[in-house]
């Protein structure tokens, strides 16, 4: 193995804004971890970027240069004067951009590349190829809005009175989406949006004279790939937040009692506005990519809000045990921004996270951290990784000295070189790089940022080489006197994703276990911890425990540094009753999730009942889930809502 430092573009060097560290470790190892067709020819690089003002010459300058290097903004956010934009931007873009005095800092917002995911032979669908698509709105008092991975538009339990379907519309962020018809939607630059006229007109296609529609023709000729299985994650998360059952799972664990009979309520009723999330995404969540594809699914559900809509409410159930975990970042910002721009419209956006199901998973460390000592630890990397592998190091205060060295499994730890701030550095195997490690000031705190980066273990191509599999010895030493906490990311954990990577896990030195302390901490998804959204563990209601996979906390930072979820909602794991019941992809199709991704639909559901019930009282300090279902306290101070 060889090691460097490595070379950085000039207009990276000398950039006027903060450069994501995710950018820098992606040139400095070629970009080998993301989609490369992406990068050919006119490829466009997805971002969020961090204006330095929301001025009028700011936004003025900020387009032409847009303009200028032949990229493309989301333009309905430049339009309301977000701070915080989306773009895809071409080389010739991040240059000009990297340049200007109007841009504070970016992000990476490039998925990585699947290895044994499913070719696409589908064409790219951007503005620039395929019309954009006017967005339809709901002219409903309640809109509620999911961002998952499978939409069974189709299915019984989301048709209205006349047969049709009550999803309003569906857009697929993926750069080559599903369905054989339209492109991306108004104010958005990628993906394909399908409005509820062709959803019900691909429905009316697969419906026999007697009026039964043939689901499986439907979903087939609609070009909808994921609808081929016969559970999808999301199928179970918009049914529990939305659907019309005979027998939901609601009936057995909510404190809403409706019986045996077909539930009838407000959230029943009410218009769904679904946002598939790309592939490479839910397979592989890195903290830029499914952050910045989570916000704009945010501000896409916030555009389909008609006049009359009172409240909307999104469930997000995928996440990344990534971030600062502080509501420092970029993403944290701006769906707070996000939340208060709709109140000052008079309407409410309460939006839901699950804890995520880390929390005996070994992907988050405490280091005791002080200037004399250096403290060590490992990431266990098994031989069957088949993605990049991501972890963050972060420093709660500014400091001024950060010594990071890391040696692969056939090495020794003192003979591994030492990353200082400022530098990244590679390990190169055959002429490529297996690891990067970078450090650096990020996130527009003045916080101390370690970024690193082993490559897959398996590749199903020998076009790279792999990284080696074992333990991977780490050494951090810094001036800091604050407690250090580390993030590995756990490529996948979610239903109906592919598992690459999530044994890897973090391993404490036998000698240091005082000062490194794992699993004790049962971190939460980084991007649930802004200030102004709600986090929703689970808990078993049959002995009134919280589950074992609930991630708890803590936050770093914020307004309550010690707080894990605001509130836990069943999430059943007896050996009864194993997982909440939800639908399938068909009608009639049943099966049983656990996980906290079960957590959030419940909880809007309940909230949605309770505005039915016109009991939801209003409050500046008031949390959006009503107090009378609050029946215990855990020591943490979360209260139960069953």
């Amino acid at each position: 193995m060889n090691r460097y430092l490595s070379t950085m573009p000039d207009w990276m060097v000398n950039a006027k804004c903060q450069v994501d560290p995710y950018l820098r470790v992606a040139f400095a190892n070629g970009f080998v971890d993301y989609d490369n067709r992406a990068l050919q020819g006119k490829g466009l690089i997805p971002f969020t970027i961090e204006l330095a003002n929301t001025d009028a010459d700011t936004f003025i300058a900020f387009k032409k240069a847009l303009k200028k290097s032949q990229s493309f903004c989301d333009e309905i956010y430049l339009q309301d004067k977000s701070g915080y934009v989306t773009c895809h931007l071409s080389k010739q873009g991040m240059e000009i951009l990297h340049s200007m005095k109007e841009v504070k800092r970016v992000e990476l917002g490039m998925p990585l590349q699947v290895q044994r995911g499913k070719a696409r032979s589908k064409g790219l669908v951007t503005s620039a190829n395929s019309p954009v698509e006017s967005v339809v709105v709901s002219d409903g008092i309640l809109l509620i809005g999911v961002i998952d991975n499978g939409c069974p538009f189709a299915h019984e339990a989301f048709r209205d009175v006349t047969g049709g379907t009550r999803v309003l519309s569906i857009w697929d962020q993926d750069i080559r989406p599903d369905f054989d018809t339209n492109g991306p939607p108004q104010g958005f630059s990628y993906g394909r949006y399908v409005p509820r006229k062709k959803l019900n007109v691909m429905m009316n296609a697969a419906r026999a004279a007697n009026g039964v529609i043939n689901e499986n023709v439907c979903y087939e000729n609609a070009g909808y790939d994921i609808m081929r299985l016969a559970q999808s994650h999301g199928s179970h998360t918009l049914g529990l937040a939305g659907g019309m059952f005979s027998y939901p799972a609601l009936n057995e664990q909510s404190a809403v009692k409706v019986g045996k009979t077909k539930l009838v309520d407000l959230a029943a009723k009410s218009d769904l506005v679904f946002v598939q999330l790309p592939r490479q995404v839910v397979q592989a969540p890195t903290r830029g990519s499914i952050t910045m594809h989570v916000l704009n699914g945010l501000r896409h559900i916030v555009a389909c809000a008609g006049k009359n809509v009172q409240t909307i409410v999104a469930v997000v159930d995928y996440g990344s045990d990534l971030g600062p975990h502080d509501a420092g970042s970029m993403f944290e910002k701006a769906v707070d921004q996000l939340v208060d721009e709709v109140k000052k419209s008079g309407r409410s956006l309460v939006v839901l996270f699950p804890v995520g199901n880390g929390r005996q998973d070994r992907r988050h460390a405490g280091v005791t951290n002080t200037a004399t000592a250096t403290q060590h630890l490992s990431i266990w990397m098994p031989p069957s990784n088949e993605v990049a592998v991501f972890s963050e190091i972060w420093f709660q205060k500014p400091i001024t000295s950060v010594e990071i060295a890391m040696a692969t499994p056939t090495e020794l730890i003192a003979s591994a070189s030492k990353v200082k701030l400022g530098q990244t550095q590679c390990i190169e195997n055959f002429g490529y790089s297996v690891a990067v490690i970078d450090v650096s000031l990020d996130s527009g705190t003045g916080q101390a940022c370690v970024l690193i980066r082993i490559a897959p273990t398996r590749y199903s191509e020998a076009k790279y080489p792999s990284a080696e599999d074992g333990r991977w010895p780490l050494s951090i030493k810094s001036d800091s006197q604050e407690e250090v906490h580390m993030y590995l990311m756990g490529a996948v954990i979610n239903f109906g994703a592919y598992k690459r990577s999530k044994k890897t896990h973090l391993i404490p030195d036998d000698t240091q276990l005082d000062a490194v302390s794992i699993d004790t901490l049962h971190t939460t998804i980084g991007a649930g911890c802004g200030n102004k959204v709600f986090m929703l563990g689970s808990y078993q209601k049959w002995n009134l425990k919280p589950t074992k996979y609930s991630g708890r906390g803590p936050r770093r930072g914020g307004v309550d540094p010690n707080k894990g979820p605001e509130y836990l909602v069943v999430g059943e794991e007896g050996q009864t009753l194993h997982g909440i019941r939800g639908i399938g992809n068909r009608s009639g199709a049943t099966f049983r999730l656990v996980g906290t991704s079960t957590a959030p639909p419940q909880a809007a559901r309940v909230y949605q009942q309770f505005i039915n019930l016109n009991q939801q009282k209003n409050s500046a300090n008031a949390k959006p889930i009503p107090s009378k279902l609050i029946v215990d306290k855990l020591d943490s101070g979360s209260g139960y809502l069953p």
